[in-house]
């Protein structure tokens, strides 16, 4: 607290000292006494602006002295600015010459304004004309009601926070939940044209590649029939058999025309096998069963509804989990409301 304060050479103020007492002090005096420039020369003795001419003589300095009795929060400041004053008191102490020019001392110490300040910026608090509107902040109040007690608030505004936190979620679900059945009813619409295609896992992909199939079904099916008919003509001729026969009976009369008769029997085993292969191949396709329609009205549905939810048709499977998760959320939410 503020123990005592002299004030030399301010202004009308050629030598004051006032001694303090713990609890509330007060000045008085008709207008013009020097009560504001006793609270002025507090303020320059803080680190305030000079702005006044102090009316000094020739070698006259102008000197306010304020000294405060140490408690814990001064401690704790001077600490943080690594100053040590061994005393119990803390003298603050500002000189100002004829040319304006000024110093400020701790203790006797010169230092600077800005390490007084940080020092007793907390410490000490004034309140002035115009200043009142402060009377109607219920912020000032709190802090000026914690300052005072010295009351740590730190767990108090976790546990306003939390509180907070948990009253703006509230007040969220409180005002949606008038669209709450709104919202069902719109996503239970958009899960019924999902249900309506029931689509699957891949078969879009499936789907493009039968349509892609089915393009060339027309040609594949000709070939197939042309490379049939050249089989069975090739099988009803025997040429193989008769070429056969023949390159034998050159044998028996010319031994050199043995490993041809070989190598042409070999050929005509692996030609037989690969007409067996080829026929068997054919076997597998059967077009007459392929139904063209059904697979572009297939492929039309997944493109529509795609369109409709802005996804790529081969996610609508995931989309209808997600709108269906959507709409367990909103109703579970409104099943605990009630």
């Amino acid at each position: 607290m503020l123990v005592s304060l002299e004030i030399r050479n301010f202004l009308l103020i050629k030598k004051l000292s006032i001694n303090l007492i713990k609890g509330f002090n007060t000045f008085t005096g008709e207008t013009g006494a020097g009560k504001s420039i006793i609270i002025d020369a507090l303020k320059l003795a803080l680190g305030g602006k000079n702005n006044s001419n102090h009316n000094l003589k020739d070698n006259e300095i102008t000197t306010i002295k304020a000294v405060f009795e140490i408690n814990q929060k001064i401690k704790n400041n001077l600490d943080s600015l690594n100053i040590e004053i061994e005393d119990d008191y803390l003298i603050v102490e500002r000189q100002i010459d004829i040319n304006q020019k000024s110093k400020i001392l701790l203790n006797n110490q010169i230092t600077s304004l800005t390490a007084v300040k940080k020092t007793l910026g907390n410490i000490i608090e004034f309140q002035e004309n115009y200043e009142q509107q402060e009377l109607y902040n219920n912020k000032y109040f709190l802090d000026f009601i914690d300052k005072t007690g010295s009351i740590d608030t730190s767990e108090l505004k976790q546990k306003f926070k939390i509180l907070k936190n948990s009253k703006d979620e509230y007040f969220n679900h409180a005002l949606n939940e008038k669209n709450i059945q709104e919202k069902i009813e719109i996503l239970s619409s958009k899960i019924k044209k999902i249900k309506l295609l029931n689509p699957k896992k891949n078969e879009y992909q499936k789907l493009s590649d039968q349509r892609n199939l089915n393009k060339n079904s027309k040609k594949i099916a000709d070939l197939t029939s042309e490379l049939k008919n050249l089989i069975n003509s090739f099988n009803n001729n025997g040429l193989l058999t008769d070429i056969e026969k023949n390159i034998n009976k050159l044998t028996e009369f010319d031994k050199s025309y043995e490993d041809l008769s070989s190598k042409f029997s070999s050929s005509a085993l692996e030609i037989t096998e690969f007409i067996n292969d080829l026929d068997n191949t054919f076997e597998k396709f059967d077009f007459n069963e392929i139904d063209f329609n059904d697979v572009e009205d297939r492929i039309y549905q997944y493109q529509q509804l795609s369109k409709f939810f802005d996804v790529d048709p081969d996610k609508l499977s995931e989309k209808y989990e997600e709108v269906e998760e959507e709409i367990n959320q909103l109703q579970n939410f409104d099943k605990e409301k009630k």
